[in-house]
């Protein structure tokens, strides 16, 4: 895979995480308004903020005491570009290094017996029932001309054959039970929802979004539509709701949870309940992509002229701040491990490439997925 290739494939990543923002086509009849007259709680652009206090998600705890499960498909890893998943045997990733080329591959838990699944340059990787959904941005080709042409959505089973393509330029693929949600770059960013088998599509609503997470019945997403505030509408279109008046470029929601990043406070990392109350903030560092992970949440901290930045953990509440790796970018929680790509910048030609590591929660153990030969 040449220099130029990785290149390419880098500004594609950049591409897909940032959405074009347009004007809202005049779906406000059917807004929901977390705004009550009486007795309840009103999202303003100044919620007053409180400082580090919420009560943990039981259930969500639960789910993660179970051996590997729990982020399996999980929405942190999803919107950090998915391109590491597992369906609890075995894990599927994408180097987008030089190394294997990127295409999509299959591993042990413990790094042996990789083998490449298909040629395709898979992001959103949902693993469900035998078959992985992704979206392929390369087929294996440069990336020249126009990106969204590569942004094609498919499946394979996880043995590597049986590849469909099921329709339209995608991101953000989310699979829950038994239904895709996802992006649609075909109709200007709509959220769009269809069969596991590409039938019954329709669009959900008329905002132009970026950064959806699929939790419970509800659909999370930034309305690009309505100056990147925090909004939810239920997975069958109904129910369209305002969770704050803020400005932000990234959301992980965990539970009834919103966490993300505040444009307006440079990027701090915060979080909010579903019901637009809570507001608190969690760190003061810039951040720009982020997981959560049980108490603790995985950050990036770069600044807006260089996306790579360090990877640092820090409890839910504020509490416990630590620096994990340097030269970082994305972050993908499996089983035990942080998955992340690393950047090295070549001093000749000025451009980067990233290859895929992993990494113990405390920093410890660090390896490359693929190593030189």
């Amino acid at each position: 895979m040449t220099i130029k290739k990785c290149y390419l494939l880098s500004i594609v990543f950049s591409m897909v995480l940032l959405a074009v923002s347009c004007s809202n086509n005049g779906n406000k009849n059917n807004e929901t308004s977390l705004e009550k007259e009486n007795n309840s709680v009103t999202a303003t652009s100044e919620p007053g903020i409180i400082q580090n206090e919420q009560e943990p998600d039981h259930e969500f705890e639960q789910e993660l005491e179970q051996e590997i499960k729990p982020f399996i498909n999980i929405s942190g890893n999803i919107v950090n570009g998915g391109l590491v998943a597992s369906d609890g045997d075995f894990i599927y990733f994408s180097n987008q290094g030089y190394l294997r080329g990127g295409y999509l591959s299959v591993m042990n838990y413990d790094g042996s017996n990789i083998q490449v699944l298909t040629e395709d340059l898979p992001y959103y990787m949902n693993v469900v029932d035998d078959y992985i959904y992704y979206i392929d941005v390369g087929s294996g080709h440069d990336v020249v001309d126009d990106f969204s042409n590569y942004m094609m959505l498919y499946r394979i089973r996880t043995d590597g054959s049986d590849r469909q393509r099921l329709g339209d330029n995608a991101k953000d693929v989310h699979v829950v039970d038994g239904w895709i949600y996802y992006i649609s770059y075909s109709d200007f960013r709509k959220i769009y929802t269809m069969r596991l088998d590409g039938s019954e599509r329709r669009k959900l609503c008329d905002d132009m979004v970026m950064n959806i997470n699929v939790v419970d019945d509800f659909i999370y997403y930034i309305n690009e539509s309505s100056s990147d505030f925090i909004y939810r509408i239920r997975t069958d279109g109904t129910d369209r709701q305002r969770v704050i008046d803020i400005s932000t470029t990234f959301i992980n929601v965990v539970g009834d949870t919103v966490y993300f990043n505040y444009a307006e406070d440079d990027m701090r990392l915060y979080s909010v309940k579903a019901d637009g109350t809570e507001l608190t903030k969690i760190n003061t560092h810039w951040t720009q992509w982020f997981n959560v992970h049980e108490d603790r949440i995985f950050y990036v901290s770069g600044n807006r002229l260089d996306p790579i930045g360090r990877l640092y953990s820090i409890d839910k509440d504020g509490n416990n701040h630590r620096l994990v790796n340097e030269k970082t970018r994305d972050i993908y929680i499996i089983g035990d491990r942080v998955f992340f790509n690393i950047a090295t910048e070549n001093t000749e030609t000025w451009l980067t490439r990233f290859d895929l590591h992993s990494i113990n929660f405390d920093g410890s153990d660090l390896r490359p997925v693929i190593k030189e030969d």
